[in-house]
């Protein structure tokens, strides 16, 4: 968590596997500022066979 000129920003990195088998990596960004929440896909790791 850190502290911004806009309020508190909060960030997470999280990983997830899809039904097709791929880990997606995804970085969720909350403002509290404002009460939005932002899911942004960061990058897809890796594919299983």
């Amino acid at each position: 968590m850190c502290k911004t000129m806009f309020g508190t920003l909060t960030s997470y990195l999280i990983s997830c596997k899809t039904l097709s088998g791929t880990v997606a990596s995804y970085l969720i960004t909350c403002k509290t500022t404002s009460g939005t929440l932002a899911l942004y896909e960061h990058s897809k790791l890796s594919e299983y066979p």
